[in-house]
């Protein structure tokens, strides 16, 4: 059954990726002076997701190598995880990012169970 996402294969990835379209708030730290203080939240997407990383698109402006907090939802379901920005491109005006996951905070159950699903695919 496929609920607007799916499962990505790439030979250069050490672990298997689910991709889809998911809404992400990003914890706002202060990093991007065009966001206000009183914005506890940044709203983001992420494009896919594994045990220890995401890809991210926002108009929210944070250097590589700034931790972030993220809270992913899948499912109707929260997440919550600390990750690191290990790489950044500007496209079509928004920041995509590579966000390495330092650790789940809090995991769902249905998120944990589907990505370690996606760890049996054959190779």
């Amino acid at each position: 059954m496929n609920r607007g996402f799916q499962m990505t294969d790439r030979n250069r990835r050490r672990y298997p990726r689910l991709q889809g379209r998911f809404q992400v708030d990003i914890l706002n730290m202060g990093d991007d002076l065009a966001v206000s203080s009183t914005e506890a939240l940044v709203k983001a997407e992420a494009m896919d997701v594994s045990m220890h990383g995401l890809r991210i698109k926002t108009t929210y402006d944070v250097p590589t190598g700034s931790l972030v907090s993220v809270v992913f939802y899948f499912q109707n379901r929260e997440s919550v995880c600390l990750c690191e920005v290990v790489w950044k491109r500007q496209i079509m005006g928004e920041n995509v990012y590579g966000l390495f996951l330092k650790k789940w905070s809090f995991l769902d159950r249905s998120l944990d169970e589907t990505l370690q699903a996606l760890g049996e695919l054959p190779a």
